[in-house]
């Protein structure tokens, strides 16, 4: 939390696995909207960006990003502070036959984490 505080940081992205199982490519953690509510426009263009290159996208669920987790903890340490949990499908990160499509995330995701100031 002190490096949070002495380098003002403004973003916070706990990235974390999600089951192979699940139907959803991506599942976005928002803690029902509370930890990105400094800047929901951020949120919007990660969405955006995500669908347009058709991946399935969830919101909270099944994770919402809560206050047991490090996106969750934060934010209701740091009030001007933006988190967001970020649940990647291992059948995208661990199977070579989604090597393409994890590319392409992982393409989406830098040029998103490029746009924050």
């Amino acid at each position: 939390m002190e490096l949070i505080r002495r380098n003002n940081i403004k973003y916070v992205i706990d990235f974390h696995g999600l089951a192979s199982k699940r139907e959803m490519d991506v599942n976005l953690g928002t803690h029902i909207g509370h930890n990105i509510e400094t800047d929901t426009k951020i949120f919007d263009e990660l969405i955006w960006g995500l669908r347009k290159n058709k991946f399935v996208v969830s919101i909270d669920n099944p994770f919402a990003g809560g206050a047991k987790t490090i996106a969750g903890s934060t934010k209701n340490a740091f009030e001007n502070l933006w988190t967001i949990q970020i649940e990647i499908n291992a059948g995208l990160t661990n199977s070579a036959r989604n090597a393409e499509k994890l590319e392409k995330l992982l393409e989406v995701l830098t040029n998103w984490i490029k746009t924050l100031q």
